[in-house]
């Protein structure tokens, strides 16, 4: 389009090129520009041309083409966070978009402080120095990672603080694997196929009415309609018994993360034939009340 332009104008003023002389058959073939044939660039480097020029990506995401993975892996979103209390073990996937290098002032030992973001949001993520030494090598800019670590609700701000950090390309389920540190609330625990007495984590009969608090294990890879769902048919037994939600994976065995609903149900029989009757729940547990 700038040659055709260009030739234009010049004929416009008058000025000529020594192949004018030649005829004007001849000149046709010296004025058509073809363009070298060159190979595209990788989709992830347009995208990083996108970011760089607009600031955003427009075409897609870089973590687009780990939606299957990141499923199967249990990863939650950002914005999903927003939904767990403070000290809930997270498993996030993500691009870190920024490392600012940094030392912890008691030790004066080497940590990072991450910018990560996913297809819709950015989170802080705090890497202190026993996890740095274990993971560094993995902290590269514009790289899909999975995070796993604790949610730090103190500040205005919720941040991530990492036990782990991988690449995304390499996870599986055993580098993602948590320190070997005490687990609250994931071991030994019942499956809804398990009988009463076959583990002491049994949960109380449904019709125990001295229960206030009743735990419901998803499915991790249960989708936002899934969770509306659920919310429906909790809604529709309003009560006094509080309401926490587990996202467990191994058929209800891990616990991934923990959110404490703000409504209250009541804990009747009809309550519990529908949430046994979802297909993404894989367990109840009902908790009496605490003696005073």
């Amino acid at each position: 389009l700038d040659l055709a332009t260009r030739t234009q104008l010049d004929k416009q003023k008058g000025q000529t090129t020594l192949f004018d002389f030649l005829g004007e058959a001849d000149s046709s073939s010296f004025d058509y520009y073809q363009p070298p044939d060159v190979e595209e660039y990788p989709f992830t480097q347009l995208l990083a041309f996108e970011k760089d020029l607009l600031g955003f990506y427009l075409t897609g995401h870089p973590l687009d083409k780990y939606a299957e993975k990141i499923k199967e892996l249990g990863c939650c979103y950002i914005e999903a966070l927003s939904r767990m209390s403070s000290n809930s073990h997270v498993r996030l996937a993500g691009i870190i978009v920024s490392i600012r290098n940094t030392v912890k002032r008691a030790t004066q030992e080497r940590m990072s402080i991450l910018t990560v973001e996913d297809t819709e949001r950015t989170i802080e993520v705090l890497v202190f120095p026993e996890a740095y030494r274990k993971c560094s090598s993995s902290l590269v800019e514009e790289e899909p990672v999975v995070i796993v670590g604790r949610l730090n609700k103190k500040d205005l701000n919720p941040k991530i603080v990492a036990d782990n950090i991988v690449p995304l390309e390499q996870a599986d389920a055993a580098t993602l694997e948590k320190p070997s540190r005490p687990r609250a609330r994931t071991q030994n625990v019942p499956t809804p196929r398990e009988s009463a007495t076959d583990s002491p984590f049994a949960p109380e009969r449904p019709d125990d009415r001295s229960a206030d608090r009743i735990g419901i294990r998803v499915d991790a890879d249960a989708d936002e309609q899934n969770l509306l769902q659920l919310k429906e048919v909790l809604s529709a037994f309003p009560g006094s018994a509080s309401v926490r939600l587990l996202f467990c994976r191994d058929n209800g065995r891990e616990v991934l993360a923990e959110i404490q609903c703000s409504f209250r149900v009541s804990l009747e029989e009809g309550l519990m034939a529908k949430l046994r009757a979802l297909p993404y729940v894989s367990g109840l547990t009902n908790q009496p009340k605490s003696s005073p």
